[in-house]
């Protein structure tokens, strides 16, 4: 087993859209943190969902997060995230003003 560090992905979605942020590739996994910024003074809120590989439409069970209110220019981290080969996190910014960043281990 290798593990190998990197940015698996970032993404700055516009308001309201269920943004896929990264796919685990096939025969990978991952562990794995995101972090959430608001580039705006104002306050947004944000939606994180772990989409089992299996699943085409994000269901309330899959969120980690939804619609959680982030402080103007303000920063949150998930870690300790583990995705399985074909997985998904799904992201969603209320206002548009949040980016999204997945960064750890992938795991081959």
């Amino acid at each position: 087993m290798t593990y190998s560090p990197r940015i698996f992905a970032q993404q700055y979605p516009a308001a309201g859209i269920d943004t896929n942020l990264m796919t685990v590739d096939v025969g990978h996994s991952a562990t794995l943190s995101v972090f959430v910024s608001n580039h705006s003074s104002g306050e947004d809120a944000f939606s994180i969902a772990l989409v089992p590989y299996d699943q085409a439409n994000t269901t309330p069970p899959n969120y980690i997060a939804y619609q959680t209110r982030l402080i103007g220019n303000g920063c949150i981290s998930f870690a300790g995230l583990y995705l399985a080969s074909g997985d998904q996190i799904r992201v969603t910014s209320l206002g548009g003003f949040s980016s999204f960043t997945a960064t750890g281990l992938d795991i081959v």
